[in-house]
């Protein structure tokens, strides 16, 4: 927002000091059409020391409006150059944020890659780890069972031998 305005601020001043610099020329123009001697024949063609005066003060009030314009025209430059300080000021300062941010996103870039890695790591490990379950439980039935079936075998060889032995 900051920068936008100082961009708004920044035209407007370019625009008013254009129309300030046509101002001035066109003020300069008149002057050079009417020269110095028309305002020395104005003075010396007054009717009276009053007549006189009030040419004069004219002349005056025309040199200060014309000092008055181009003091305004300086400050107006001034202002342009400052606001071109304050928004290469901006603008550098977001080219660091910028590149502050972009550094910030390949750390964790790199940091979601490394997690990344861990992760699917973790994941071989825990299927590896589900595999050697289900050997492990397969090779307990399997025994199991053997174990089973040599009880059987045994109780039914002491049941015979005991019925034999009965008989």
């Amino acid at each position: 927002q900051n920068l936008k305005d100082t961009r708004k601020a920044l035209k407007e001043a370019g625009q008013k000091e254009t129309e300030q610099y046509e101002d001035m020329k066109k003020r300069i123009r008149f002057i050079y059409e009417m020269e110095q001697e028309g305002m020395l024949e104005a003075l010396l063609g007054a009717e009276d020391f009053a007549d006189f005066l009030n040419k004069a003060e004219y002349f005056i009030n025309i040199h200060q409006y014309d000092r008055d314009m181009l003091d305004a025209y300086r400050q107006t430059k001034h202002e342009i150059a400052e606001k071109k300080k304050e928004l290469d000021l901006h603008q550098e300062s977001l080219a660091m944020l910028l590149e502050q941010q972009e550094s910030k996103k390949q750390e964790l870039d790199a940091l979601v890659a490394d997690t990344s890695q861990q992760l699917n790591a973790a994941k071989k490990q825990l299927i590896t780890a589900q595999a050697d379950v289900a050997k492990y439980e397969s090779e307990i039935k399997r025994q199991k069972a053997l174990s089973d079936i040599n009880y059987s075998g045994q109780v039914c060889g002491l049941l015979q031998t005991r019925t034999s032995e009965k008989f």
